[in-house]
């Protein structure tokens, strides 16, 4: 590790990355703005981070930051670079307290450091720079032994990391750190090129190879290299420029990848992500790799899914890629967000093996991969430049659906004929892969039996509703995706041929009315997202079909068994029969009943449960429209269960023992109507358990009133969620008894429920935080609550991480929030008896989204908004007795959109709107008073709006551009 102290970085390092930090200005002061914010509360140690590829300039902006002023007077700076390791707490906390000690004392020996009285001096600022550590329990260890120190006056580390996954809940804040703009980075290249360069005096050749750069500093400051001793650049220059370039680029981050597989799969990417700022699910990009050969030969018996997901994640970890996680930690979507690595891949691809065209008229005979756009013309067959390819294509795509439940498509638009899909299958008889995703197709034909060799078809979001018998032909398919075809009623028998398919995706088929009876067959199946119990009235039918599910023992991931109420069990021949026990690797798993269709006894599901008893090594489990009055024992066996949610279980009137969910991290329970307490157990009688839990969601619960069973002999001490982050009760009115939740530091919603849990937790004292109770909350939203006998005047103080507050409905106090300095957007919606107070507007210097709406009482917005000198962007709406905006309102130098509307007795505008420089863009509907005021030329209002470049202003009829 390398260790720089804070007069090193004052001198040398700072001059360096601010010569590289050009256009980095407002990330600056955001990082800056998040250290002082998260550190007005003694004792407290907060983690940022700074993400983004190599080169893009995270170090550079880190030490620009270390060397603020505001940071240097208030925070001993400690700067620790290059961690590799997964064990550094020890080592990290030795530098650490070396530099404070020497900062305040002189040199001492190591053995003599004092932890204690190094750390109470000052707040410090540790940053780790280029962590490549993946060992988040260090870090977070690292975070608690600095927070635990006695007498710590706590601050911040701040980490750097090309790494793109990591531990949302350590981390309170990450910039995503993105390309430059276009003004920014000619401001890079001038600096770097020595001032002998600008826009304006560049030729049209070198501003063609500038903007290869994409934004990236790095590139940018070697381009500039590159052409420094340069005079002049002709038009016959580009090429081999661009190619020197490339190549430059190729060695930064290509050659670095470690194995072939990395490599192919880079170089594969474009085909996936024709531009930057699209996504997929990881799934799809892994089935693509998969059937293309590049994570191992066909029929291999290794695991090639886990090979795709490490390399996605490698791709992450270089920021390549960016992806999204589940509650169980698994990435379900990737998105690759950068014009330049994006410009890489095809240039490592080559034109040869990747084109993307949308008619075709210049295809290479020898290209293996076509990628065509949803217009490509095949009223006329196949085009010649297209035919000519078909000995050696091997893959078409039309583009991939995105990651959403819509169609692109007008609704019942055939975009691609049944005759051109024909064609397609009769001429291309050596694909691999064929994605005919979204176009509208009523039905397959069956010549799709003549592709042979096909690894991989969609036909997601097409109108089919049925598949040819032909398709059980593909006898090397291993991904058959059939989501979102919402009229398909059933498969055919033949899918049993489909002796190596692998991933069978039905979400979304609406229709479907059984699965096939030969779908136990396909033992090689993995992926098997929904099952559908037989709506036939044979009962030995109905059985079999259901019984299809023993054989499928290598499912993986998450299955869900939908209509329920459909299936009987015949006693005692079914008794002891494991359908879903025996399926180890299935981590989640949804039951659904809908009772749409539904004649019998709800006594019965009891027993239907019982018989659905799942692996222990069930993580996540789904109870919907359950209608017995209790569950299952073998829920008390799922000890790695980590999310539990049932849904519209009407007649519950209890729940599991919650305590026997030790990983248990998320929590939903919705719609149970006849729910009155969660814990069978007393107050006090029982440990809370769920030491876990992450995520609790309660919502739609009408009796529920306690979490624990009433008791008179219950004691009154406080039970604390210890590790929840995010909390939302909806709709629980009588609901006042919980657990408090002071730690709370993501997410809290009360709405349509009972406030005297939350003034239980603000009230809650601890003996071992100094922090009070919801000082690390970002988010809160309260809408339509009870608050009159709860809430005293200055409930909000406690809020000092808030970062986004909505209150609404029923609520008469809106004070005390000047105390909030994270505050970045604040909704005041249909608060009855307010008219907002003019003094608690100062403390809101963080402030850049403000909506006031239906506040009825509200005549002026108050003079304390002139304050709010970073507010971007401010929303009025259906304030009926507002007559006047202040004319204060012209000291919001940073406003860049104003809205109004349905403000009928606004009269007229300030005359201060004319000093806001900054206000691009004006909207006023529905202000009768307003509407000839700021019409252009005539208007008496016209004058101080003249300069806003786009304005709206609309009547009820009317429209003035």
């Amino acid at each position: 590790m390398e260790i720089y102290k804070r007069s090193m970085l004052t001198k040398t390092v700072v001059e360096e990355g601010e010569r590289k930090i050009a256009g980095r200005e407002n990330e600056n002061e955001e990082i800056i703005n998040r250290i002082l914010s998260l550190t007005t509360v003694e004792g407290v140690v907060s983690v940022l981070r700074i993400v983004g590829m190599k080169g893009i300039g995270k170090t550079a902006l880190a030490e620009l930051v270390c060397c603020d002023i505001r940071v240097t007077t208030k925070f001993s700076v400690i700067w620790i670079s290059g961690i590799h390791g997964n064990s550094y707490v020890e080592s990290v906390k030795k530098e650490m307290i070396r530099e404070l000690e020497i900062e305040g004392k002189g040199m001492k020996k190591i053995e003599d450091l004092n932890p204690e009285e190094a750390t109470r001096r000052s707040r410090f600022l540790l940053v780790l720079d280029d962590l490549r550590s993946e060992n988040h329990e260090e870090l977070l260890s690292l975070r608690r032994e600095l927070r635990e120190v006695p007498g710590s006056s706590g601050g911040v580390i701040l980490v750097t990391t090309q790494n793109s996954l990591g531990p949302p809940k350590l981390v309170r804040y990450t910039l995503r750190l993105d390309i430059l703009g276009e003004e920014n980075f000619w401001a890079l290249f001038e600096k770097v090129i020595g001032g002998v360069s600008s826009e304006s005096k560049t030729s049209d050749a070198q501003k063609k190879l500038i903007k290869k750069c994409r934004g990236v500093p790095a590139a940018i400051t070697k381009l500039a290299t590159m052409l420094k001793t340069r005079e002049a650049i002709s038009e016959a220059d580009i090429k081999n420029l661009e190619r020197i370039f490339m190549q430059e680029m190729k060695t930064m981050y290509y050659d670095e990848l470690p194995s072939w597989h990395l490599k192919q799969c880079f170089a594969y990417l474009p085909f996936i992500f024709p531009k930057a700022g699209q996504a997929v699910k990881v799934e799809t990009l892994v089935q693509l790799w998969m059937a293309e050969g590049f994570l191992g030969p066909f029929n291999s018996s290794s695991q090639p899914e886990e090979l795709g997901i490490s390399i996605i994640k490698e791709f992450c970890r270089r920021s390549i890629l960016s992806v999204r996680e589940d509650q169980f930690g698994s990435i379900t979507d990737c998105g690759m967000y950068n014009p330049l690595l994006l410009d890489l891949s095809r240039f490592v691809a080559g034109e040869g093996r990747c084109y993307m065209d949308d008619r075709g008229e210049s295809v290479m005979q020898t290209v293996r991969r076509v990628f065509l756009t949803q217009d490509f013309d095949f009223s006329n067959g196949i085009p010649e430049s297209l035919n000519k390819t078909k000995k050696h294509l091997r893959t078409i795509l039309f583009p991939l659906p995105g990651n959403n439940d819509w169609s692109s498509r007008i609704p019942h638009d055939v975009t691609l004929s049944l005759s051109a899909c024909d064609a397609i299958f009769r001429a291309f008889e050596s694909l691999h892969v064929l994605g005919l995703a979204d176009l509208g197709m009523r039905m397959l034909p069956s010549s799709i039996g003549e592709l042979k060799l096909l690894r991989y078809l969609n036909l997601s979001h097409n109108n089919m509703d049925k598949l040819p018998a032909s398709i059980g032909k593909l006898k090397r398919l291993q991904t058959l995706k059939l989501s979102h075809c919402h009229q398909l009623k059933k498969l055919p028998d033949e899918v049993q041929h489909l002796v190596n398919l692998k991933h069978l995706e039905l979400e979304g088929c609406l229709h479907l009315a059984h699965m096939p009876s030969t779908l136990g067959k396909l033992t090689k199946l993995e992926r098997l997202s929904h099952f559908t119990v037989s709506n036939n009235n044979c009962k030995h039918k109905q059985l079999q079909g259901f019984a299809e599910l023993m054989n499928l023992k290598n499912l993986r991931g998450g299955l869900e068994i939908l209509h329920l109420e459909r299936l009987k069990f015949e006693e005692p021949r079914h008794v002891g029969r494991a359908y879903l026990k025996d399926k180890e690797h299935l981590w989640d798993i949804s039951l659904k009943w809908s009772h749409d269709d539904d004649n019998n006894k709800k006594d019965n599901e009891k027993s239907l449960l019982d018989r659905l008893e799942p692996h222990p090594n069930l993580q996540g489990l789904s109870i919907k429209g359950y209608r017995g009055t209790a569950f299952s024992t073998w829920l008390s066996s799922l000890k790695n269960l980590v999310s539990f949610t049932l849904n519209n279980c009407s007649m519950c009137t209890s729940l599991p023992a919650l305590n026997g969910f030790p990983n248990l991290k998320v929590l939903r329970l919705e719609r149970l109507d006849s729910l009155k307490y969660i814990t069978d157990g007393t107050k006090g009688s029982t440990e809370l358990g769920l030491c876990m839990l992450d995520y609790l969601s309660i919502s739609d619960c009408p009796e529920l009133t306690s979490w624990w069973r009433p008791s008179e002999t219950a004691h009154n001490n406080a039970i604390l969620f210890s590790s929840l982050s995010i909390l939302d009760v909806k709709y629980c009115p009588k609901l006042s008894s919980m657990p408090l939740y002071p730690n709370l530091d993501v997410r809290l919603i009360l709405e349509g429920s009972s406030m005297r849990t939350l003034l239980d937790t603000i009230n809650y004292r601890s003996t071992s935080n100094p922090a009070p109770p919801l000082s690390r909350l970002m988010r809160l939203k309260i809408n339509n609550v009870e608050e009159e006998s709860y809430l005293p005047n200055n409930w909000l103080e406690n809020f000092l991480s808030l970062q986004y507050l909505w209150i609404s409905e029923k609520m008469s106090v809106v004070k005390s929030f000047s105390h909030l300095r994270s505050l970045n957007t604040m909704t005041i919606t249909n608060c009855t008896g307010v008219d907002l107070p003019s003094e608690e507007w100062g403390g809101l210097k963080m402030l850049r989204h403000l909506t006031i709406q239906e506040v009825a009482k509200l005549k002026s917005l108050p003079s304390g908004i002139k304050h709010l000198t970073s507010l971007a962007a401010l929303w009025i709406n259906g304030c009926p007795e507002l007559e006047t905006l202040t004319e204060e309102i012209g000291n919001l130098k940073s406003l860049n959109i104003l809205h109004i509307e349905n403000c009928h007795n606004l009269h007229s505008l300030p005359k201060t709107m004319s000093q806001l420089k900054s206000l691009n863009k004006l909207v006023i509907r529905s202000c009768p008073l307003l509407l000839p005021r700021c019409q252009e030329g005539t208007g008496d209002d016209w004058p101080q709006i003249r300069h806003i470049k786009d304005i709206y202003v609309a009547g009820t009829s009317e429209v003035f551009e």
